[in-house]
């Protein structure tokens, strides 16, 4: 999964060798999580975080394009479990591989694109009832996956060199190893991106 990654990353910065075009992405992340535990009822609210990194654009026919991004973002949820509190609060290296459709509104343009999303945690924070810890990774029953696999579907407008979108992300993995607790990131990002050149 790192060469993938590796090999993903080394194809993003290339973008503008065969004239493609490059840019910056920022934006705010609300997100949440899927948690599904058996006979508890557990209520999460969301992390409200940033988004940021670099995006870029091949265009693969005359209206469709291939728009990946290498994206720092916060992720995670607050929770309250039988009157305690407490959270996850995540930091991932977000790589969506977005196909994106343009549709000229004779002015800005419309924006509609789906795609995966392969995140690779880089850390965090869990905290219960004021007891708070690094979070871990690993392959144990009180760690969490490294990687965790999304799906995104957004659009937004087009106007000059700018990208205003909003989209919505939700997870295809869980990313805990108890056999009765599931966990799957979510979220929702408004983001605004700049492109350089043409």
């Amino acid at each position: 999964m790192k060469k993938v990654i590796l090999v993903l990353a080394v194809v993003l910065i290339c973008a503008t060798a065969d004239g493609q075009r490059i840019g910056l992405k920022a934006g705010v992340n609300f997100a949440n999580a899927n948690f599904e535990v058996m006979d508890l009822n557990v209520s999460l609210s969301s992390r409200t975080g940033v988004l940021f990194g670099v995006v870029s654009e091949f265009q693969l026919y005359d209206f469709l394009y291939l728009q990946p991004a290498l994206l720092f973002a916060q992720k995670g949820y607050d929770a309250e479990f039988e009157g305690m509190s407490g959270f996850d609060h995540f930091n991932y290296l977000d790589l969506p591989i977005n196909f994106l459709v343009k549709a000229d509104l004779q002015g800005p343009k419309l924006l509609l694109y789906t795609g995966p999303t392969i995140s690779y945690g880089l850390n965090g924070k869990t905290e219960f009832e004021n007891d708070r810890e690094d979070i871990q990774f690993g392959s144990g029953d009180d760690k969490y996956d490294r990687f965790a696999l999304g799906w995104n579907v957004g659009g937004g407008l087009e106007f000059l060199n700018l990208q205003l979108t909003g989209e919505y992300t939700f997870g295809l993995s869980d990313i805990t190893h108890l056999g009765d607790v599931s966990l799957k990131h979510k979220a929702f990002s408004i983001s605004l991106a700049y492109f350089f050149g043409n």
